[in-house]
């Protein structure tokens, strides 16, 4: 069943900020320069849990990855937008710790807006989705009826489970980041009745997976992104 969840911010943990508020700016430069840099962050509550994925000054389509989420998700986020390393020395503990700022770049015309019900202007209360318009290779997405603050994830149409979000998130335990289901079509696919050599397959194929995030988390913190 292919499904669509909109990706929402924890506020029950650290959220980084920058003291000249550079959030809303990366929202309206599109693609970043390759060689743009992450601003010096604070985070502006220490003592708050922290959580896998950060809020960056209260942006939904834009969050940080600690080291454990980028090594479980680096295949997903890199697919979906850009990736940019950093460093940030803990207030708390003075532990110096390494991270990614994430950008979504992908914008789908995807919602049926015949069928979609609007509560008000950039607020939906009924999500309709043509489902041939979702694209496989960009798990995370945005439309362009709504503001780019709104992010969606896709479940049930890639070849394995561990290329989607919403499977990621659960099996690792990953925190930080809500996923609310908005839409299915329905109808069951291949991946809800695998048997048993189907499922060693996936299996094989998602420790590879975590093998190649591993090696990209391993290039970022030592300053070279590929």
């Amino acid at each position: 069943m292919v499904k669509v969840y909109e990706i929402s911010q924890d506020s029950a943990y650290q959220t980084f900020y920058t003291d000249k508020g550079v959030g809303p700016k990366i929202l309206s430069f599109g693609l970043l320069p390759e060689k743009w840099k992450v601003p010096k962050v604070y985070i502006i509550e220490p003592k708050l849990p922290k959580p896998n994925f950060f809020s960056f000054e209260g942006t939904d389509d834009i969050f940080v990855l600690d080291e454990v989420a980028l090594e479980h998700t680096w295949h997903i986020f890199s697919s979906s937008g850009q990736l940019f390393p950093f460093t940030f020395k803990e207030v708390v503990d003075q532990k110096k710790n390494h991270f990614a700022l994430f950008k979504a770049t992908h914008c789908y015309d995807c919602l049926d807006e015949k069928k979609t019900v609007y509560e008000r202007v950039n607020s939906i209360s009924r999500y309709v989705f043509h489902p041939k318009r979702i694209h496989v290779d960009t798990p995370i997405f945005t439309i362009p009826q709504l503001n780019s603050a709104t992010l969606f994830a896709i479940e049930g149409i890639k070849d394995n489970q561990c290329e989607e979000l919403k499977y990621c998130i659960d099996k690792y335990k990953l925190t930080g980041l809500k996923l609310t289901e908005v839409w299915n079509d329905g109808v069951d696919t291949w991946a809800d009745n695998l048997d048993d050599e189907e499922v060693k397959a996936c299996l094989e194929y998602e420790q590879a997976l975590m093998l190649m995030n591993k090696t990209k988390t391993q290039e970022m913190r030592g300053g070279r992104r590929k």
